[in-house]
């Protein structure tokens, strides 16, 4: 699995992509994910799934925990 996604990640950042991983519940995964350059995160390592004023709350107090996914560059043209 893990060579699957490492795969995912190089393929999405030849592309010009940004890359989300689902599903991250251990600091493993987490470690694995940021050693390959995948560039955002969620499940239950960072939260349980949350009523929606729940997680607006969170949100509006939370510290990023790891980076996010950097803003498209609209005057960079992306090749095909």
């Amino acid at each position: 699995m893990a060579s699957l996604v490492g795969t995912m990640v190089a393929l999405a950042k030849q592309l010009k992509l940004g890359s989300v991983a689902e599903g991250v519940e251990t600091e493993s995964q987490l470690a694995f994910l940021l050693a390959s350059g995948c560039e955002a995160y969620q499940g239950y390592l960072f939260s349980p799934p949350l009523p929606a004023d729940e997680i607006t709350r969170l949100l509006e107090k939370a510290q990023p925990v790891v980076p996010a996914l950097p803003k498209p560059d609209p005057y960079r043209a992306r090749s095909r």
